[in-house]
């Protein structure tokens, strides 16, 4: 589940991580993990479907008449929401305005650096007929399930852009810029979809049938063969259920992984404020979640040979019931340096290998893979 007032709040506090002694392999973990990781802001149009085909605002033409808006690429949530002041802006209730509407997607660094425009006549993904939900307001607009199950997105977290100043986007007042990974959008079937060194298997869960009041619905994903470790204790993805989203900045488990994982609980390593004014210092409004550092956490990949290790993960322990019914929700900060391929249709994601050593390990900036031929995959017994 998408935490949707995370986006805004999040006061990154410092990492109080330690390099700690651990057995040589043949390969290059990543160390450490942020409190919090970036999002996959972007930007998109909503267009009324052919013959019409006008792009909201309707019935304003002319060049410079379509405008973009800024949304998050969105895993952990099963539709597309907009947020209030997207609605607005766009007179999404305007009644010309029909129910379904074609969501179309570019990467936030596709705007032009000076000028801030961007190549709207021409989408990197476009998805039709998509019934939109309205979000409470203060949330962002959230790309899910009816968009995420059907495109593909190769998010380069590990390079990052800056686009600005929006001063209206600015809920302080100021000049705010936009930073996300740099990011480009396929429609399944392009030639030119990027192929990683490994993919990882997801499990989609849930189902594409419409909401009660007829909005669009699609399915979340599972991590499939992920396992965290602390000591000689371990809680994997066939135990528990890991939800992977790229809409949530923190990675979070509840109090019965953190049981399982031996946490101590009263020996805090960070914390991090969710859901605080970000227009005011300290927490105001919000409430801060403990985090602790693990030994490590692993990821399978989906033919067994390789793995996506880091050693000293941070995770923060959510109240109970607070990850509405799964265990763990892995967001982007596991994965803030690394070079990643989304690929929604096929249930999985793709990441890029960095040349392993023969032997020992580095402290690096990236991603490695340990050679695992022959390694059961988690829950073989």
């Amino acid at each position: 589940m998408t935490q949707l007032c995370r986006h805004g709040g999040l006061r990154t506090l410092a990492l109080l991580a330690v390099l700690v002694s651990t057995p040589a392999w043949a390969g290059t973990p990543v160390v450490g993990t942020d409190s919090v990781g970036p999002l996959s802001t972007h930007i998109y149009t909503l267009r009324i479907p052919p013959p019409v085909g006008d792009t909201l605002p309707p019935g304003i033409g002319g060049p410079g008449s379509i405008f973009y808006l800024f949304a998050v690429f969105d895993t952990g949530a099963d539709r597309v929401g907009i947020s209030e002041f997207d609605a607005n802006f766009l007179d999404f209730f305007n009644p010309v305005v029909p129910s379904f509407l074609d969501v179309r997607l570019w990467g936030s660094n596709r705007i032009d650096p000076v000028g801030l425009g961007a190549p709207l006549d021409t989408p990197e993904a476009e998805v039709e007929d998509v019934a939109l939900d309205l979000l409470p307001p203060g949330f962002p607009t959230l790309v899910g399930g009816p968009v995420t199950n059907v495109v593909v997105a190769h998010i380069e977290y590990d390079n990052l852009v800056t686009r600005g100043p929006f001063p209206a986007l600015d809920p302080c007042g100021g000049n705010a810029s936009i930073t996300s990974p740099t990011t480009e959008f396929f429609n399944d079937g392009d030639p030119n979809i990027p192929t990683p060194a490994a993919w990882f298997d997801l499990v989609p869960v849930g189902n594409s049938l419409p909401g009660p009041d007829g909005t669009s619905r699609g399915q979340r994903y599972e991590m499939a063969d992920m396992i965290f470790e602390n000591g000689n204790a371990r809680a994997d993805s066939h135990s528990f259920n890991f939800l992977y989203d790229t809409g949530n900045t923190t990675t979070q488990i509840t109090p019965a992984v953190a049981a399982a994982l031996g946490i101590d609980l009263g020996s805090v390593d960070a914390t991090v404020c969710i859901g605080g004014d970000p227009c005011q210092p300290g927490c105001v409004g919000g409430d801060f979640l403990n985090g602790y550092i693990v030994d490590r956490t692993i990821l399978l990949s989906s033919d067994a040979t390789e793995e996506y290790r880091i050693n000293n993960p941070l995770v923060f322990v959510e109240t109970p019931g607070g990850l509405g019914g799964w265990d763990a929700n892995i967001g982007t900060n596991y994965f803030e340096t690394t070079d990643l391929v989304f690929d929604g249709p096929r249930a999985r994601f793709g990441l890029n290998l960095v040349p392993e050593p023969t032997s020992g390990w580095t402290l690096a900036a990236g991603i490695v893979f340990l050679l695992t031929a022959g390694r059961r995959r988690s829950g073989q017994r």
